[in-house]
C-alpha cells in the first residue's frame, strides 16, 4: 500500500460457459436444450444451428439481467468466475473503480456469449473489462487451439510487465475455461509470483 492507498488490481479470468447452463431453465432442460448447449460448446457460431444460436443468445442476455438482480450468493452459484471475484475480496463486492478485469475465453458462441454477460454486469458495477479472444481458439480445432495458446502467450509476455509497471498487483481468476488454458495460466501465474483467485468447486 502506497500513500495510504490500497493497491490496484488487474484480475485476468478465464471465461468458460457454466453461466450458461446455470441459466436453463427446468422446462428448457425439459426439451432437451441442455443437451443442445452440451453439443455445442466447442462450436463457433458460424456452425450451430439457428435454433441453438439462438437460444444461446437469449440465456446470454438472460445472465445478464439475472446478474443484475441477483444477490451475491447467487451470482456466485450461476457463475465460477464470479465466485472467483467476489471470493478474492472477501464477498466484499467486484472491485474497486482503480481495478481492470481482463477475460479470456474461447472463440466459440458460448464461451463469447457467456464473457459478454459477465463482461456487461461488470461494467454496470463501474468496472474496466477488457477481452481477448485468439481467432480460432476452440479444442474443436486443434492446430487453431494451439495458435490460440502461442498468442495467448504473446498477449501475457507484452501485457503483464506493463501492468506491473503500471502498479497493478496481478490476480489470476482461473474459474472457468478449458482445463488447457487454466492450468497454462497457472503455471503463468507462478512466473510472476501473482495472487490467485479462491477455486471455487463447489459452485461448478
Amino acid at each position: 500500500m502506497e500513500n495510504g492507498r490500497s493497491p490496484a488490481f488487474a484480475i485476468i479470468s478465464t471465461i468458460g460457459p457454466e453461466l450458461l447452463f446455470n441459466l436453463v431453465t427446468t422446462s428448457e432442460a425439459a426439451e432437451g436444450r441442455h443437451g443442445w448447449l452440451l453439443d455445442s460448446v466447442n462450436e463457433e457460431e458460424g456452425r450451430l444451428a439457428v435454433l441453438t444460436r439462438d437460444f444461446i443468445w437469449v440465456l446470454g442476455n438472460r445472465g445478464i439481467e439475472r446478474l443484475s438482480q441477483a444477490s451475491v450468493d447467487e451470482r456466485c452459484r450461476l457463475s465460477p468466475e464470479l465466485a472467483g471475484i467476489y471470493g478474492f475480496f472477501g464477498g466484499r463486492g467486484v472491485g474497486s473503480r482503480r481495478d481492470r478485469h481482463f477475460f479470456l475465453t474461447t472463440d466459440t458462441h458460448m464461451g463469447r456469449t457467456a464473457a459478454r454477460a459477465l463482461s456487461v454486469f461488470l461494467r454496470r458495477q463501474g468496472m474496466y473489462v477488457d477481452l481477448f479472444v485468439p481467432r480460432r481458439f476452440t479444442p474443436r480445432l486443434p492446430d487453431g487451439f494451439g495458435a490460440g495458446m502461442k498468442e495467448i502467450a504473446r498477449w501475457c509476455q507484452d501485457t503483464f510487465p506493463k501492468l506491473r509497471q503500471q502498479g497493478y498487483q496481478l490476480v489470476f481468476n482461473l474459474n472457468g475455461g478449458p482445463e488447457a488454458l487454466t492450468s497454462y495460466l497457472g503455471r503463468i501465474a507462478s512466473l510472476y509470483e501473482a495472487a490467485t483467485a479462491p477455486i471455487v468447486t463447489h459452485y461448478l
